[in-house]
Formats: structure tokens, sequence, C-alpha cells
């Protein structure tokens, strides 16, 4: 084109690509050249683009948009995720190199390909939120919302992280919940609730009556020869109604942005095809322009509009904050915001700028205004490096006795509970219970005093229970005492085979039967009926646990009707009353004093135990024993 004809300059082109080479020869060829999208930091060196101007803007320059934000809330780190397709890449870059020149730190700048899986997007999330809470997301509108679900999972947020996502051009002023978060995926809640920690950050969009007819005239003269381009039919909508590109605003302004910048060459009398004089007189330009007021900075390229807009209850995106361009002598400037940084880059052109803060900002849980804020580190750092271990001994000293004392607790409890458990299962087993047909009977041959051994026949086998009771008529024979309460009875051949054999010849002091191979002494209770109640049980057990040399045994109790009795062990010479009054035992002091020893070892066993009292006094060979019948009845 530049061979073959007569070029003044070059308009485009839009992508920044294509624009590096274009703007490289312009140089090269000394003619002037304005992109209308080309954003890539690489532009900002004039050394090298020497003729070129931007209507679009840098991205550097949204940088230091966000660094005024920063310096606000008072945050000097932030870690930044973005696409590498076309915009997104640039402005990622320029954000980085900006915020590294005025040393804010960027621990994490990665660019991913393509459409990442979720996957992918968890770990970039992960890696972030070890070096920053606050992230930048310079992504596409499918990517942002899944980003953000992702960091929901995450727990990322709840009020500790702030993500700023970055569009280049909005619709509208208000930015619905269509353009941001809501979809038809089920998870809308979710996605809602992520975006509350979200500030959203665009070049502001310009709006208006005028901005949609120039749009829907754009549309029209597209169809028209030469270009014949025919823009695709929305639904309800005619062919009257449909719009063009919204960058073609940009487009006008560079056409419009030329004719000034020369105008402007020609009135100071210089060669109009000088691209180096044609770029200089760009500089300072201040015209309103159909992409909003344009204001050209010292290197030649634009200042845009910015805003920041934060999600309200109903889920749209509302303005909070503004950097607006105006025009000289406007009372919406202030000279405040022309502090030393902007002075460096903006010079005098800083005094067409203002940035506003239009309200609070809003942060997860409803909390609202700038205290709120959550710091871009942690109190102790992400590592806890600014909270070094503290001395714990003392704390550990009392975790480990509190440990040994829970433990010791716990142990005695299981003990204790492993001990009743115990006792209730021994309780409910009643090893004292015995079956009336378990005990062998003895049959008694006469009344009177008798010896076993002399037996009757027909008599053996007999298991009616008078063969137990007393016989008031019985006279023992031990010598002339008397043992009232005692009756003789004689023991079957069978009863011999049984271990009655070695009581021949001997008296018989009580009821007697064979339990087991040992005699036992039976005495009857005087009941029809016995309520085995848990006070019961726990007293026959307690007797049966009773041992002791001087404690006669408590074999077990008969509890079903019509036989109820108690089972103990036999006495082979009867209770005291009967060794007292038996003339054949001689009586001497030695005696005496061995029976009070016995007597006494056995009460105190017994005043000690758990039982507390005593019986009858019985006598068991030359040992003296107690019966502690008399307990429980």
């Amino acid at each position: 084109m530049y061979m073959n004809n007569d070029v003044d300059m070059f308009i485009g082109p839009g992508c920044s690509t294509a624009a590096e080479m274009v703007a490289q020869l312009a140089s090269f060829w000394n003619i002037p050249i304005i992109s209308w999208v080309a954003t890539d930091p690489i532009f900002n060196d004039k050394s090298v683009y020497t003729t070129m101007g931007r209507t679009l803007g840098s991205f550097s320059k949204l940088a230091m948009f966000l660094m005024d934000v920063y310096q606000y809330y008072g945050w000097k780190r932030v870690a930044i995720i973005s696409s590498n397709w076309l915009l997104w890449d640039d402005a990622a870059r320029a954000i980085a190199l900006t915020f590294k020149e005025y040393n804010v730190s960027v621990p994490l700048h990665i660019a991913y390909r393509g459409t990442p899986s979720k996957r992918k997007m968890r770990r970039l999330l992960i890696e972030s939120k070890t070096v920053s809470r606050i992230v930048m997301l310079i992504v596409p509108k499918q990517d942002r919302r899944n980003f953000m679900l992702q960091a929901y999972n995450l727990e990322m947020t709840k009020g500790d992280y702030v993500f700023y996502t970055i569009e280049m051009l909005p619709e509208d002023d208000i930015i619905d919940a269509t353009q941001m978060w809501y979809s038809n995926d089920g998870n809308n809640e979710k996605a809602k609730q992520a975006f509350e920690c979200v500030f959203h950050v665009s070049l502001a969009a310009k709006t208006g009556p005028d901005i949609d007819a120039f749009r829907v005239d754009i549309a029209n003269r597209m169809r028209r020869p030469p270009w014949q381009e025919f823009l695709p039919l929305a639904k309800g909508l005619d062919m009257m109604n449909i719009y063009g590109d919204r960058y073609a605003a940009f487009l006008h302004d560079t056409v419009l942005l030329y004719a000034t910048a020369l105008n402007r060459t020609i009135a100071k009398g210089q060669n109009p095809r000088d691209g180096t004089e044609v770029a200089k007189n760009m500089r300072g330009i201040f015209l309103s322009g159909m992409s909003g007021n344009l204001l050209m900075d010292k290197a030649g390229d634009r200042e845009p509009d910015y805003w920041i807009t934060d999600m309200r209850a109903d889920g749209s995106f509302r303005k909070i904050a503004e950097l607006t361009n105006v025009e000289e002598g406007s009372a919406m400037i202030e000279e405040s915001n022309c502090n030393e940084r902007k002075l460096q880059t903006l010079g005098e052109l800083c005094k067409y700028q203002v940035y506003r803060q239009l309200e609070e900002p809003h942060w997860p849980g409803g909390f609202v205004g700038q205290k709120y804020a959550p710091p871009d580190v942690p109190v102790c750092g992400f590592k806890m490096e600014f909270c070094p271990p503290k001395d714990h001994t003392v704390m550990i000293l009392i975790g480990v006795v509190s440990s040994s004392v829970f433990v010791a607790v716990c142990i005695i409890f299981g003990v204790y509970m492993y001990r009743r458990a115990k006792f209730e299962s021994t309780v409910l087993l009643m090893s004292w219970r015995i079956s009336w047909e378990d005990i062998e009977k003895v049959t008694k041959t006469r009344k009177g005093p008798a010896s076993v051994g002399s037996t009757s026949e027909g008599s053996v086998g007999s298991d009616t229970r008078s063969r137990f009771l007393k016989d008031p008529g019985s006279q023992p024979s031990i010598g002339k005492a008397s043992t009232s309460g005692c009756s003789t009875f004689a023991g079957s051949n069978s009863i011999g085979k049984s271990g009655l054999g070695d009581l021949k010849g001997q008296q018989v002091f009580t009821m007697v039967g064979m339990f087991r191979g040992k005699m036992v002494a039976i005495k009857h209770i005087n009941k029809q009926h016995i309520n085995v109640s848990r006070q019961v049980l726990m007293e026959f057990n307690d007797m049966k646990d009773v041992i002791h040399d001087n404690l006669n045994v408590f074999v077990g109790a008969v509890v079903d009707p019509p036989n109820i009795c108690l089972v103990w062990g036999y006495c082979k010479k009867g209770s005291l009353v009967d060794i007292i009054e038996n003339d054949d035992i001689k009586l001497d002091s030695v005696f005496k004093y061995s029976l009070l020893m016995d007597l006494t070892a056995g009460m105190d066993c017994l005043h000690k135990g758990h039982l507390g009292s005593h019986g009858n006094l019985k006598v068991r060979e030359n040992s003296a024993k107690f019966s502690t019948s008399g307990t429980c009845h």
C-alpha cells in the first residue's frame, strides 16, 4: 500500500499482534498511525513507535486507576490469573508491569491457554490463595463465572479474599445478572454468593440515544456498497434496528483525532505528512467523541474513563467508583486528584481527570464501608512467618497433665463400668439358685434319737416335703444334753453311697440332704412364694460371696414353690448350744479360748464386710463358725 499509493496515515489494525508490525513500518516511513483497539503495553515505548497514537488507550492506564483503588484500601500485593487471548493477555501484562514499577508486589501471574478445566481453575486458585488475599481475574466472561464457583468451593468467598474482574467494554452503565453470574446450570445461588466478593472494573460505557442511533447508522451503512456487509439479524428485530459493533465508536474517534491533530500541524506550519510531528500534535487533545470524552496524554495515547461496579441485593452490578475525563474548568475537577504519581504520568493533563468514590463498597456478610476491607496479607502471614512460635511449655504441661487425668478418669470409669457390668451379670446369673430336684433326699427312719446308718426299707427315694420337716417328737441322744430343734435322719443305702457312710453312728442335728456330693443343711422358709426382686438377688449374691474359715458357707436357695428353703453347709457338731449341753465334750479353758478366738474371727469378718451382722453360732469339728442364715429371709 505504501509503495503503490500516496499514503498520508494508517488507521488500525485493531489487533495488537497485527498492529505491531504495521506500527514499526509506519515509524520507519515516518507516517502517522492510529489504532482504535491495540492495547499491548509494548506500544508505550514511543522511542520505537514514534508515530503511533491510540483511541482505546493502554491497559497501563487501567493499572494506574487500580493503583488509586489499592491505595484507597492500603493494599500492596496482588495475584493475577489471566487468559492469554488477545485483550485479556494485553491487560494482564500491562497491569503486572505497572504494579511492579510502582512497588506493588505481584507474587503470582499465570496466563492459561484455551478454556481451562475445573481442575485447572481450582489449582490456580489454590496457588493464588497462598500468596495474596487480592486476586485479579482477567478472563473472558464464560471463564469468570466458573472461576468464582471454584473459589466458592474453596471457601475463598466469605470475606477474607477480594476478586477484581476486568471487562473491556460493557453494554450499559448497569450490568445485570445475566452478564455476570446468572446461567442455566443450576448453580446460580452459589454463583450469586460468590460474586458478593467481586469488584468489576471496566471501561466506561458510552450510552444514550446518540450512541444507539450511531450504531444503528453504522449497521445500515455497512449494507451499502462498497461494503455490502449484512450483520446477523437478532430475534424480534427488523433490519432498521440492528446495532453495529461497540468498537465502531472508537474507530469513528480515530478519524476525528487525526483530523484534529492534522489541523494543529497545519496551523503550526508543519509538514502534514511528517508522522512524528502529527503524533506530537495528538498530545494534550481533549474533545468529545462518540466513545466519550477523548483526552490524549503526553505520549499520544488516550486516557480512558473507568468504572468499578459492585453487586447489589438484586444481583446487578452498579457503579461505586469512577475515573472520568472532563473539560478544563469543569466543576467536577478537584486539584487533589493530581497526586505526585499522576503528575509524573500526565503532567498538567491530570487536571482533566476526576476520581470519585460514589458509594461505599459492599462486602460478604452484609458489611458496608472501607473499614471492612480485608488485608492483602494475613496478620501472621501466609506461612505464619510474622508470628514466631511462642514458648508453650506451660501450656504443653497443662495439656499433658490434663490429658493424663482425662485418660486416668476414662480408665477408672471403664474399670468401674466393666466391674459393674460384670456384677450385674453375676447377679442376674443367680449362681446361688438350686433346683429342689438336685438335692438328694435323706429319709427319716424313726422318731427319737437315732444314728445315721440305720435304715428302713421302703422309705428310700421318698420325695415328699415331710421328709425334711422337723419332728417335734424326736429325742436327741447326745449324752444327757438336749438338742431341741434337731431331728435324727437316716440315709438309705443309696445315700450311703453318696457320702453319708462316714456319718454312721453319728447324731444328725438338723434337716440334711446331699448336694453335689456334700452334706448340706436345709432351712425351710415358711412362705408360699418368694418375690425374687433385685434386692433379694443382691442379698443372695452377697451371701454367696462370703467365704471365711469361721463362717458357715451359704450353698444356695430353692425359690420354686412349694419347696422354698435355704441351703447351708452342714455343721457336724451342731450349734454352740449343742456343744455346751453335751456332757461328752469337756469344755476346758483351752477349748473355750479356741472357741472364742474362732467366734471373734468370724464376727470380725462379718462386721467389716458388706453384710455387717451375724446369725446363729454353730460348731464345725473343733472350730466355731457363724451361720448367716438370720440375715436373709
